[in-house]
């Protein structure tokens, strides 16, 4: 099997399957053009024999120059096609992150300035799933350096062995080594960093959650599965999917580590918000106590 990924933006992705037929032994070929291709020039990353692109029909993935998988059908495709300011699709970048298995697309979303990329979509291989970042950057992609240990004694005339001791990562640190590399991005100001900085401050939107089938459910309370940091979340609600979700105050957790509400709903959501130091977020549990039948009325 053949195939062929054209870079340039709207163009057709081009796969060649060949097939041989039983008792002829003749090799016939089967040209099948899939009508799926880049939305813009960088909106394309290989990871080994895998191509991770954003199309003008969604995120996909092809893989050993024939299978396609589309990868973001049902989570970010529609998002992604409102979300994205089409005036400057030529500013999308796109690149791997080689520490953790994500696959980042930095593009110019709502209230870009001048076409500045400001939103990230990352997806995780391992998992699935889709996170949303918003950070202005000019630019993101993979970059390694060159092998040096700058402690070594003269490893260029004169220079100290402690030439990085004042500095917060260390010149021997594994991003600087041949061959390993890192993700990187450049800033608005055409500054080239590593994402080596404090945690940005994260939100996490769980689905809609129908906990009694035959009406409205009274949800008392949960216990998140996070990690670190400060911690507070909110309640939404609504009586039918025609409604507004409604949200309800911040909470926050008790000595027990659980979050206490009394929401008298058909559908819940919960929004947690993260700051600080916060490591993992894990999910969420409810115990069989925390829910009650609703009462007929809000």
């Amino acid at each position: 099997m053949n195939a062929n990924i054209n870079c340039g933006a709207g163009r057709l992705l081009g796969l060649l399957l060949a097939t041989t037929v039983l008792g002829a032994g003749d090799l016939r070929a089967q040209t099948k053009e899939v009508e799926v291709g880049l939305i813009a020039p960088g909106a394309a990353v290989q990871v080994g024999d895998t191509i991770f692109f954003w199309s003008q029909k969604g995120f996909y993935a092809i893989t050993a120059g024939s299978k396609l998988t589309p990868i973001g059908a049902n989570k970010v495709d529609l998002f992604a096609a409102v979300d994205l300011d089409k005036s400057y699709t030529f500013k999308i970048s796109a690149a791997s992150d080689p520490r953790s298995q994500q696959i980042h697309f930095l593009y110019p979303g709502p209230g870009n300035l001048g076409g500045e990329p400001n939103r990230r979509l990352v997806f995780d291989t391992a998992t699935g799933g889709w996170s949303l970042i918003i950070e202005s950057l000019a630019l993101i992609w993979s970059t390694a350096g060159t092998s040096i240990d700058l402690d070594a004694a003269e490893t260029l005339p004169g220079d100290p062995e402690d030439l990085d001791a004042d500095e917060p990562v260390s010149f021997d640190d594994p991003r600087w080594v041949g061959g390993a590399f890192a993700l990187a991005a450049f800033n608005p100001t055409f500054q080239s960093g590593f994402f080596n900085g404090s945690n940005l401050a994260a939100e996490i939107e769980t689905p809609e959650y129908a906990f009694n089938a035959n009406g409205r459910a009274s949800l008392q309370g949960f216990r998140p599965l996070i990690e670190g940091g400060t911690l507070t979340a909110y309640v939404g609600s609504r009586n039918a999917l025609s409604e507004n979700v409604v949200w309800g105050p911040l909470l926050t957790t008790g000595r027990d580590l659980k979050i206490y509400t009394r929401t008298n709903a058909r559908y819940h959501r919960i929004r947690f918000e993260m700051a600080g130091d916060w490591d993992h977020a894990m999910g969420w549990e409810i115990e069989d106590r925390d829910l009650r039948m609703g009462e007929g009325r809000g």
